[in-house]
């Protein structure tokens, strides 16, 4: 079905007069240019809706048929699929809306008249950034379930969609996203979104020294290194090759993320098939599974020094050592 006529009609009624109490408004600022953050958006979806919230499952992708009328939708490993919603305004660089066909119990909606609408804008914001700004209105369309909808993606600005948005654009443009150019750098949301580009950039193979440098310090202090092992972005880049040799293909399922001050705190667990020497221990082939703390302080925007409580007995138990 096409989009409603009507912005004030539903099958469950007329828009209440207060119609800002039924939209929620979230924004962020990422490291890139507004065409680049678009591309992003559209292009690589499945890299920031959460894979929790799905429709199919497992999900393989989500894909968006980038003009007015296309759809939005998921696709599962088996090849089922599922709308999303429908665009109704596409401007690349500049803003889109779309329909929202998912109910409180999400579940698919299938008629336009009760499924609320989203806009989301992109406009250019401080250190050639882009203020992002995610907007759900219209939650009273979906009638019973309109106040379990808006309790579901409210909360605080950014939120876990638009946070994952973030880490997204950092990781497809690091080039472009020295931490220390944030409007909002030495925050505790700035120092969260740093420590998470650089876990995701060790788990990604991309940690060279010009990203390493963007997010440490030059007197970077791992405090769990060897004795005598050298500072800053160099160190931080051979222990990464070295760790990705052990364990290729690597991963953080990161657990919680907790900031004061100038510290912040990530509990973590690492996974990893063993393919390398790992301090003389052969490989065998094993996949290890074990829980992390990690402690990292922040200096203007980078990572300064780094503490870390790792489960060695489990890892060893894992290992057959």
């Amino acid at each position: 079905m096409t989009a409603p006529k009507s912005h004030t009609e539903s099958p469950y009624g007329t828009a209440p007069e207060n119609t800002e109490e039924w939209a929620v408004r979230k924004q962020v600022w990422v490291p890139a240019g507004p065409n680049a953050a678009f591309e992003v958006f559209v292009s690589h979806p499945t890299e920031w809706c959460p894979d929790h919230d799905v429709l199919v499952a497992p999900r393989d992708r989500i894909v968006f048929e980038p003009r007015v009328g296309g759809r939005w939708y998921e696709i599962s490993t088996s090849g089922e699929m599922r709308d999303l919603g429908r665009i109704l305004h596409f401007e690349p660089g500049h803003s889109l809306s779309l329909t929202w066909r998912v109910d409180g119990r999400w579940q698919p909606v299938d008629d336009d008249e009760i499924a609320s609408r989203i806009v989301v804008t992109f406009t250019p914001g401080d250190a050639g950034g882009t203020d992002v700004e995610f907007t759900h209105l219209e939650l009273w369309r979906h009638g019973p379930d309109a106040e379990v909808i808006r309790n579901a993606v409210g909360g605080d600005s950014p939120g876990e969609t638009l946070a994952l948005f973030e880490r997204a654009v950092r990781r497809r443009y690091p080039a472009v996203a020295d931490p220390t150019t944030a409007p909002d750098v030495g925050t505790t949301a700035a120092n969260k979104r740093v420590v998470l580009a650089s876990f995701d950039a060790l788990a990604s193979g991309e940690l060279d020294l010009p990203l390493a440098a963007q997010m440490h310090t030059p007197e970077y202090i791992d405090h769990q290194a060897r004795p005598g092992s050298a500072r800053g972005p160099a160190m931080v880049v051979a222990h990464a090759r070295w760790l990705r040799s052990v364990y290729p293909d690597l991963a953080f399922e990161i657990e919680d993320i907790i900031a004061e001050d100038d510290k912040v705190v990530l509990r973590c667990v690492f996974t990893g098939t063993h393919l390398g020497d790992l301090f003389g221990i052969a490989p065998t082939g094993k996949l290890v599974r074990t829980d992390q703390i990690h402690i990292l302080r922040l200096d203007g925007g980078r990572i300064a020094e780094h503490w870390a409580g790792r489960d060695h007995s489990k890892l060893a138990e894992q290992l057959g050592v």
